[in-house]
Parts: structure tokens; C-alpha cells; sequence
């Protein structure tokens, strides 16, 4: 593979929280590293796309490169929410670059994860999405967006903990630790609905660690959501043809204590994921510029 000397990587993990941003060299080294706020470009385009245009300027102005360069620097973007039709090209379109990839964070974070070996990995953070590769082939389910899809997510966790303490309130089921913690938080039942209305998938995100708080007290609805949410990992883990003992990486905010609620044969083949999402980015930007990068130029 020839290689292009002089030519700037850059890689971008874009997620429902938080957006992750790396400028690499020629040789794969990253040299600069810069992090903004969430960037779903389904969920907000325009939010997104402004907060994805400044978060690669203060990239590459924080690495003190020459702002004529910006535009020649090779791009590669992992979005959530890319993998709507139409969405990733429209942000092509707002950036500068003569080089450019977009696609949805799937593929940066298998790339990122397993590199070139088979195997499964289940990304759960403010959404989700499961993937599985065997002989090259990647396949992929979930990732539809916190309304259609997500499940096990934080997003999704904490919108059926809102549904939970409702019932709880209602007196259609038991008021445990859980039900008792969202109503302190938000301000009883009616800042728990004002709550709910407006929203986004990162704010329902945010209450999971009251979620896994309350399921280790023993509450019963916590408990049910997470071995749920560990049911739907599974399942389409299996549909991905996914073998119990079979390579696997858990991987985003939730990815680890999920752990605990899998089968032990699943369990038994988890391995931590060889690099992150941002590595695949950088790997990705590497392939497109022909320029070799292995995990974002760490050895």
C-alpha cells in the first residue's frame, strides 16, 4: 500500500454524549486529542454538525498547525445516527476536506475493537448497537435511534425507570430503592412527567447509574431492566450468529457492568476490545489516505 508523506489523519467518535476527536501524523502517531459535547447527527443535525465542525478547528488549531492546512487533512467520521440515508453525505457536504469518510460508529468501533479478527462486540452506552465479524463479513443490528430502538442502552434504561416509578406511584407495583431515588432526583411524580417531556437520550442516560445503584440493593425493577436489557444483548447477539464462548468485547458506558448479567457461556469468551472507537476513526482516515494505522499509532 503506498503511502502519502506529510498527510494529517483525522479521526472522530461521535456519539449521543460526547463527541472524541484525534489528529494523527503520517505514521499513525497521535499527536492532539480534543473532546466536545454529544454529536447524533439524526437526533440534531445542525447542533451536531456545528459541534462537529468547531470540535476539528480546536483540534487542529490546539496541535498549533497553519489554518491553510485544515482542508487538506484526510477525515474520517464514526457518527451515531450516520447510518440514516442521506445524513452522512449532507455532513460531507458542511466540511472542508478534499478527503472524507462518514459512517456510523459501527464500523469504527469494530475496527477499533477487534481490528481484523472474527467476533462479536455489544457498544452500549447512551444507545446501542450489536455487531458480530466472521471471515471478513460484518454484520450489524440496533443503532435505530432512542425512539425505534436502543435497547439495554442507558437512554433506554432510564426511560423504563421513569415507567417503572410511574406504576410505583400509581400503586401498580411496589415502591422500591429505585422508584424512591427518581423521585428525589427529579422532584417527585410531577418532576419526574416535566422530566420525561423534554428530555433527550443523554439526559435518560444520565439516570442509569441510579438504575445500577438500585439493582445492587436488590430492587426488583432494576433488576428486571438489566437482566431485560442482558436478554436483548443476547438474543441479538444470537441472530448475528454468535456462539457462546466465541471472542466478544463490551464496550461504551454500560458495556462493562452488563458483564454480570450474561449467561457465564457467554461470559467466557470476553476479551477487552484491542483499541477504541477513535482508533477505528484513525484507522479508517489511514485506509482512505493509504497511510498504515494500527490502534490510533499506539504499539
Amino acid at each position: 500500500m503506498g503511502t502519502h508523506a506529510g498527510t494529517y489523519l483525522l479521526g472522530v467518535d461521535g456519539g449521543g454524549t460526547r463527541c472524541r476527536f484525534a489528529l494523527a501524523d503520517s505514521s499513525g502517531r497521535v499527536i492532539a486529542r480534543h473532546e466536545a459535547g454529544a454529536a447524533n447527527i439524526a437526533t440534531d443535525f445542525e447542533a451536531a454538525a456545528a459541534g462537529i465542525s468547531a470540535g476539528l478547528r480546536a483540534l487542529w488549531a490546539g496541535a498549533g498547525m497553519r489554518a491553510d492546512g485544515f482542508g487538506s487533512a484526510v477525515c474520517y467520521l464514526g457518527l451515531a445516527g450516520a447510518n440514516l440515508d442521506g445524513v452522512g453525505e449532507r455532513l460531507k457536504a458542511r466540511l472542508p476536506f478534499r478527503i472524507c469518510g462518514v459512517g456510523d460508529d459501527r464500523l469504527t468501533t469494530m475496527v477499533g475493537a477487534l481490528g481484523g479478527a472474527d467476533g462479536g462486540l455489544a457498544s452500549v452506552g447512551t444507545g446501542s448497537f450489536l455487531c458480530r465479524q466472521a471471515d471478513g463479513v460484518l454484520r450489524s443490528l440496533g443503532g435505530w435511534g432512542f425512539v425505534a430502538g436502543d435497547q439495554a442502552s442507558g437512554a433506554w434504561l432510564g426511560q423504563q425507570a421513569l415507567r417503572c416509578a410511574v406504576l410505583a406511584h400509581d400503586g401498580l407495583a411496589p415502591e422500591g430503592p429505585l422508584a424512591r431515588a427518581l423521585f428525589g432526583r427529579l422532584g417527585g411524580i410531577q418532576g419526574l412527567a416535566s422530566f420525561s417531556l423534554g428530555a433527550k437520550p443523554h439526559e435518560f442516560a444520565a439516570l442509569a447509574p441510579e438504575i445500577l445503584a438500585a439493582a445492587d440493593a436488590g430492587d426488583a425493577a432494576a433488576v428486571g431492566l438489566l437482566r431485560d436489557g442482558a436478554d436483548y444483548i443476547c438474543r441479538g447477539l444470537a441472530v448475528l450468529g454468535h456462539r457462546p464462548g466465541e471472542r466478544l468485547c463490551l464496550l461504551g458506558g454500560l458495556g462493562e457492568p452488563y458483564r454480570r448479567w450474561l449467561p457465564e457461556a457467554m461470559a467466557t469468551g470476553l476479551v477487552a476490545p484491542g483499541g477504541s472507537a477513535l482508533d477505528g476513526a484513525l484507522t479508517l482516515a489511514g485506509r482512505l489516505a493509504k497511510v498504515p494505522v494500527v490502534n490510533g499509532g499506539r504499539p
